[in-house]
This record gives structure tokens, C-alpha cells and sequence, in this order.
């Protein structure tokens, strides 16, 4: 899910008719049943997001722990041959 889902996706014609769209007609918005129903849509894919993002820096953060640890080991392992 993305964070852009109220927004439709312009096609590159469509982009191009929008840069000569000084009064905004072509400004087209996905709808919703009620603004509830949106609040509900927008908050469940911000939580989708911070979720993607969480496990993203969890998994990039455990490698970097695994990379000291290795080095860690690494010198250790020097140091008791001497």
C-alpha cells in the first residue's frame, strides 16, 4: 500500500495537459465512500508504511550488529594467536 492513495496517477499525456492547467480542471482526486471510510484507508496505509520502514531499519540495523560482531570476533581471534 502506498501513501499516495488518495492521488491518482497521472499518465504522461495527463502531466503534460497539467503544466498548461492554470485553473486547476484537471486536479483528479481517488474517492471515497465517506471521510471516514478515507481517514480509516490513509491511517491503515501510514501504519503499512511505518511498519515497512520498521522492519527495513530492523533488518539493515541486525546486519550492521552481525558486521561489528564478526570484526569483533575477528580481532579477538588475532590477539589470542599472539
Amino acid at each position: 500500500m502506498e501513501s499516495d492513495i488518495l492521488f491518482v496517477k497521472p499518465s504522461f499525456v495527463r502531466g503534460m495537459a497539467r503544466t498548461l492547467d492554470f485553473w486547476g480542471v484537471l486536479d483528479d482526486y481517488n474517492s471515497s465512500k465517506s471521510e471516514k471510510s478515507a481517514d480509516n484507508l490513509a491511517l491503515h496505509s501510514d501504519w503499512v508504511a511505518i511498519d515497512k520502514d520498521f522492519w527495513s531499519s530492523f533488518f539493515e540495523v541486525q546486519k550492521e550488529i552481525e558486521k561489528v560482531q564478526k570484526e569483533v570476533r575477528d580481532v579477538q581471534i588475532v590477539k589470542a594467536d599472539k
